[in-house]
């Protein structure tokens, strides 16, 4: 699995954010490792991006209004929870 990311960094010839690239690859061992479970290349990237969103916008005011970011949390959430079922 980091050996897949290697190369696709090394493939790349440079990294415009090496921050995201190692958050999605800390992310994708710990579904891997700790969940036991995998994912599809989409699926992980989506769930990349949604838990990055949750992330940012995590301590906020619990105040419901179209696109603040507790709205924004509130859909990722429930985003989640439509996750296929993970394939081992």
């Amino acid at each position: 699995m980091i050996t897949k990311h290697v190369h696709q960094w090394t493939a790349q010839g440079h990294i415009d954010s090496a921050l995201q690239l190692c958050r999605k690859l800390a992310f994708e061992v710990s579904a891997r490792v700790l969940l036991g479970c995998g994912f599809s290349d989409s699926d992980m990237h989506q769930l990349v991006t949604d838990m990055q969103v949750m992330a940012d916008n995590c301590f906020t005011l619990p105040v419901n209004i179209p696109g603040s970011p507790f709205n924004k949390v509130s859909k990722e959430l429930s985003l989640l929870t439509t996750l296929p079922t993970a394939r081992r």
